[in-house]
This record gives C-alpha cells, sequence and structure tokens, in this order.
C-alpha cells in the first residue's frame, strides 16, 4: 500500500460513523505522526549533559586566552572567583538555549509539528495553575525540611552564594527561568514522551526520574539531604507528567518551586535549600582542573 492509500485508509477509519469523532488535532496527528523515537529522546538527553559541561569550559577558555591568562593558574589552585563563577552561569544559560534548540528540532522535525501541542504544553482540565503553586510550595517546604533533619554539607552550588549580589541574581534568573524549562522540555517532554510508548508509564516514569537525579549525583555527593531533595522532586514532577498527560503543570510546577528558591538566593542566601539541580556540571571540570 502506498504512502497516499495508506492516509486515505487512516482518514476514513478516524472519520468512520462507527467510532468516536476525533478532533482536527487528534486527526492531523494521524496524518503527520508527532512522535520521535528513543534513540532521538536520549540523544537530546545526552546533548543537553554535553552543552552544561562544554559552553563553560570554552567559555573559560576563550576568557583565560584573551582576557587574563592568569584564570588557568587560579583553576590549577582550586582558587573560584567571580569572574569563574559568572563565566560558568553565562555558560549554562547558553547551554540551555542549545538544549531548546536541539529539542525543537526533534519535536518539531525541523518545523513540521507544533512544539506546543506535540509536548503537550496545555493545562489538563484536572489541574490549573493554583494546583502548580500549592504543589511547588509543597515541595520546597519538604526540601527545607530534608536539610533541617538530614546531613547536609556545602556542595559546588552553595559555592555560587558566596560572590555577591551580582552572582547571586545571575544565578536566581538561571535557576528560577533557564532549568525548569530547558529541564522539563528535555526530561518529561521529549525522553518521557519517547520511553512512555515503548516501555509503558510505569517504567518511563522511574527511567526518567532516576536519570534526572542521576546526572546531579556527581555534584551533590557531598550533601545526604540534597540527593534525597532531588530525588523525591524527579519522582514528583515526572509522576504528574504521567497523571496529567500534559508538560506544562511540570514546568509551573518546577518554576514555582525555583522561584521560591530564587528569591531567597538573593534576599537571604543563608536560608537558601539549593536542592534543585542547577549547580553547574562544569564544576566537575574544574575540579578536575585544579
Amino acid at each position: 500500500m502506498d504512502h497516499e492509500s495508506q492516509n486515505n485508509s487512516e482518514i476514513a477509519a478516524v472519520t468512520s460513523p462507527f467510532t468516536t469523532p476525533l478532533s482536527a488535532t487528534e486527526i492531523a496527528e494521524v496524518l503527520v505522526p508527532r512522535r520521535w523515537n528513543v534513540p532521538q529522546a536520549f540523544l537530546n538527553w545526552g546533548a543537553s549533559i554535553g552543552f552544561a559541561l562544554l559552553v563553560p569550559l570554552v567559555l573559560l577558555l576563550v576568557y583565560g586566552g584573551i582576557v587574563d591568562m592568569g584564570i588557568f593558574a587560579k583553576l590549577r589552585n582550586g582558587e573560584l572567583t567571580a569572574p569563574i563563577m559568572m563565566l560558568q552561569l553565562i555558560g549554562t544559560f547558553g547551554g540551555q538555549i542549545l538544549s531548546l534548540v536541539l529539542s525543537w528540532m526533534i519535536v518539531t522535525g525541523m518545523g513540521k509539528r507544533s512544539f506546543i501541542e506535540a509536548l503537550g504544553l496545555s493545562w489538563p482540565q484536572n489541574f490549573k495553575l493554583w494546583h502548580a503553586l500549592v504543589l511547588g510550595i509543597g515541595m520546597f517546604g519538604l526540601s527545607a525540611l530534608l536539610m533541617s533533619i538530614l546531613p547536609h554539607h556545602e556542595t559546588d552550588m552553595d559555592k555560587f552564594l558566596k560572590f555577591g549580589m551580582p552572582i547571586r541574581l545571575v544565578l536566581a534568573l538561571v535557576a528560577t527561568i533557564g532549568a525548569p524549562i530547558q529541564e522539563e522540555i528535555v526530561y518529561r517532554g521529549v525522553l518521557y514522551t519517547a520511553l512512555e510508548k515503548s516501555i509503558g508509564v510505569r517504567g518511563s516514569l522511574v527511567l526518567v526520574s532516576l536519570l534526572f537525579w542521576g546526572v546531579h549525583v556527581a555534584q551533590y555527593w557531598q550533601s545526604i539531604a540534597t540527593l534525597v531533595a532531588v530525588l523525591l522532586l524527579s519522582f514528583a514532577l515526572t509522576a504528574l507528567r504521567a497523571w496529567s498527560g500534559k508538560l506544562l503543570p511540570c514546568v509551573a510546577t518546577h518554576l514555582f518551586f525555583n522561584g521560591i528558591q530564587g528569591v531567597l538566593i538573593v534576599v537571604a542566601p543563608e536560608k537558601a535549600t539549593t536542592s534543585d539541580p542547577i549547580a553547574q556540571p562544569a564544576m566537575l571540570l574544574l575540579n578536575w582542573l585544579g
């Protein structure tokens, strides 16, 4: 059967009087499948990690080669300065942008599908904005409780809070805006959507949650409290995606969670729980260089 005949058969099937009528969007999905495959999803996931590692490092190398050669000696001595931290943040934001561009390319098939519709960036009937606010506040409160009862030592993220207001302002912006959008699209959007059709809801929930948590273990191994908090946040957001069938509730909840933390980073850094995975993976490379 050729492609045109197959499309005609599918249209007839979805518009048959013996079946429940489908919406125009659902019929369009039959003609232009919105799903990408699992290898593409894992490619996107791996690239997001690569961007987070390499873009800040490239900025450091360029800065050191053009502006201040002394930055390399500081890195070898394990000395962290405000310029180093700022370059890390700018590089992280750049990596998030590149990750979003790649996600758009994969999800839309280079512009052939709607990015918003394919990812489910809409509200389900049983979950609204105020639900996301309540859940975000609740998850932040739980994280703060864990910080108070479980062992917690300084992590890479905590180091950013010691470098003055400009660093904290940029950190708050990257954490509040960039991280929730990029992470939710990569994990609960592209990756979960592909895996759900392959291994089912339960398998996808567990695997995506563990992958989200696992890539941050190296950053937070010093703090059991932070590791537990990130794991719980990951499962909560992925479960919300599985239950609602939409991505927008996850993005909104994550934004509210990080928004609270962003405010604390600026006005009361000593109270910031730093439990969300927004510390820069490139800090690992800085440690290796040192």
